[in-house]
């Protein structure tokens, strides 16, 4: 899916191209040599040239662990985690929500799933001097959930002294952009055209909320083959997006109620036998995201707000301010740097 003009193709050809709807690698490399001379009328020499510079551009390279070492430590700033705020989370996870990958947030309605990429949006707008990315956000909105009254309620809750300069407040709105999305194919189509995108607004993150709202409004359960093709191609491009431009790419997923999930997931152990939620999309999903974190209700005796180890070795995490809110329980239940470790929090 990436673009002819990421893949050393010259300007008159890309033009040429166009002609022809003709805008990805994968839309050249799907056509044959001699379909392409005829369209393009051009030497096959030359056509089997152009496969060849954009399928060596798309290949990947191979690498070894110096040299991404020693690639880091050559870039002046380089990427970091973005931060939650909330410290416990932030410490298991290594400093925040990784980059170069893909975190799900997935949970039973109302429990906070929505508010959580409401915060990520907001501190990934935060200005360099507070320690901030200083970016842009870019929000695929498929539930029509987004709320603009209450992403500026958080950022005063969260930043109050900075976000009283009506400016700032300003500067976050121009910083966050909406899309509203309503079918697979759009967004699809709205990933596919995002790098240009990404460098001009210096996004700093990437929201899908939720990925298993439009899978689940255009596909049964059942339908295997195809919901696995799709969610393939979103997954795919969302971590080349991820990749390619080092940033984090947050995805909302719902949950479904069944018995005794099999470890591939990546959910909180129950007591066998009892009906309980897991993660919507099945196992092939749980595979495609790097990091998941759970999101659920508790029905634990509310705790003093403090950050500490209880017995069994978990840590107790409350998000900091006094809350009239049912206690919740939030898991990091697969990740490639943290252990299952589970915090207690209220919205």
């Amino acid at each position: 899916t990436r673009r002819l003009n990421r893949a050393g193709v010259d300007p008159p050809t890309l033009q040429l191209l166009s002609r022809y709807n003709i805008h990805t690698c994968g839309d050249l490399l799907s056509r044959t040599p001699i379909e392409l001379m005829n369209l393009l009328d051009i030497p096959l020499v030359s056509v089997r040239a152009l496969i060849n510079t954009v399928s060596m551009r798309i290949l990947p390279q191979p690498t070894n662990i110096y040299d991404k070492i020693h690639n880091q430590h050559q870039e002046s700033t380089p990427p970091r985690p973005l931060p939650t705020g909330l410290q416990v989370l932030d410490k298991y996870l290594r400093g925040g929500i990784s980059i170069d990958a893909v975190t799900e947030i997935v949970g039973p309605s109302g429990v906070g799933k929505t508010q959580f990429c409401h915060m990520l949006s907001v501190l990934a707008t935060m200005p360099a001097e507070i320690g901030g990315p200083e970016g842009s956000v870019l929000y695929f909105d498929t539930e029509m959930t987004f709320s603009p009254d209450r992403l500026v309620e958080i950022a005063r809750n969260m930043h109050p002294d900075y976000f009283t300069n009506t400016d700032h407040l300003i500067s976050l709105a121009q910083r966050v952009s909406v899309y509203h999305i309503t079918n697979s194919n759009d967004l699809m189509g709205r990933l596919d055209a995002l790098e240009e995108v990404i460098v001009v607004q210096r996004v700093k993150l990437i929201i899908v909320d939720s990925i298993a709202s439009i899978v689940g409004r255009e596909f049964d359960s059942n339908m295997g083959m195809g919901r696995a093709e799709v969610l393939g191609k979103e997954a795919a491009r969302l971590k080349y997006l991820a990749e390619s431009f080092h940033i984090p790419v947050i995805v909302v997923n719902q949950v479904v109620s069944g018995r005794d999930p099999p470890r591939h997931h990546f959910m909180p152990s129950k007591t066998p036998g009892r009906s309980h939620v897991i993660a919507a999309l099945g196992p092939v999903w749980a595979h495609y995201v790097n990091t998941r974190i759970v999101l659920e209700y508790s029905d634990r005796a509310p705790l003093r707000l403090t950050d500490r180890p209880d017995r069994d070795g978990d840590a107790t995490m409350m998000d900091g301010q006094a809350s009239e809110g049912r206690e919740r329980r939030m898991t990091i239940a697969k990740s490639p740097s943290a252990p299952v470790v589970s915090f207690y929090y209220r919205v």
